[in-house]
């Protein structure tokens, strides 16, 4: 299921009532619904955050704290960014236990040699 701001909110609980094995969405719609007890994320084992430097941004991060609090704390957290701002490395500081870190810069400056240059980061609970 895909839910996003801005979209029909009716809608979105009416498809909630049928089993969701995987919920894509904004992290302010999510937050929504679960403080509406409309979306249990208490069996939740996974959450994916791509741009997860935006995501942590002041913006952001004080809905995705809370989202993190609905979910149980046998969790898996993955988090993709082309940059490691120092909010992203507090979060992983703070929020995860025993983090592996894959970070592909090295191996791409190789390859890329001139070219513009991202990185893969991302951490993750041993589950």
């Amino acid at each position: 299921m895909v839910t996003t701001g801005g979209t029909s909110l009716k809608d979105d609980i009416m498809r909630l009532y049928q089993p969701v094995h995987l919920l894509v969405g904004t992290p302010g719609r999510i937050l929504d619904l679960a403080k509406k007890g409309v979306c249990v994320l208490k069996d939740c084992s996974m959450l994916v955050m791509d741009e997860a430097d935006k995501l942590l941004s002041p913006e952001f991060q004080p809905s995705i704290q809370q989202l993190i609090s609905f979910l149980p704390t046998n969790r898996q957290i993955l988090m993709f960014s082309a940059t490691f701002p120092v909010t992203v490395k507090d979060f992983k500081d703070r929020f995860l236990h025993k983090p592996y870190v894959i970070n592909l810069m090295d191996e791409l400056t190789l390859k890329a040699a001139n070219k513009p240059v991202n990185y893969l980061l991302q951490f993750s609970e041993p589950g």
